[in-house]
Formats: structure tokens, sequence, C-alpha cells
């Protein structure tokens, strides 16, 4: 931007007005090339929680580990574990 202002500081929003476009299109065009979520502060606890029910649960039922996590996962992001598939 520093080319806008080089030869007249004086520079108007009109003059400004193409390097925001550019500058809105190059932003629009990158996020959509990915997906985002929301998750909510109360819940974001529970995304990727290795031990959502706490370590002694995690010895005691090893084998369920990864349903765990996907449980917490799936209630993080708004839904009802018992709705959630993976």
């Amino acid at each position: 931007m520093d080319y806008l202002f080089a030869d007249n500081p004086s520079t108007v929003f009109g003059d400004l007005a193409p390097a925001i476009e550019q500058l809105r299109s190059n932003i629009r065009r990158e996020m959509s090339a990915s997906l985002f979520f929301y998750v909510p502060s109360r819940q974001a606890e529970f995304y990727a929680q290795k031990e959502l029910f706490g370590a002694a649960v995690n010895a005691k039922f090893p084998s369920i580990q990864f349903d765990m996590v996907e449980a917490g996962n799936c209630y993080a992001m708004g839904g009802e574990p018992r709705a959630c598939s993976t």
C-alpha cells in the first residue's frame, strides 16, 4: 500500500478503493478454500479431550478411548453424542 502514498500523501478514499477491493477479494478467495466451525466457548473444553471422563476411566476402558474423544468432539460441535456417527 506504500505505493499509493509515494507520490501524493493526500490520497483520497477513491484512490484506495481498488486496493481495498483487491484485498477483500483475496481474503474471500483464500477463506473459501477452508472450512471454519464455530465452537461455543463453554463447549470448547470438550473438543479433542483425551481424558474426557478422567484418567481413571481411560485406564479402566482403554478400548473406547477413540469413541470418548469423538463423543467430546461431537458435543463440542453442538451435537448430541448419541446422534453423532464416526
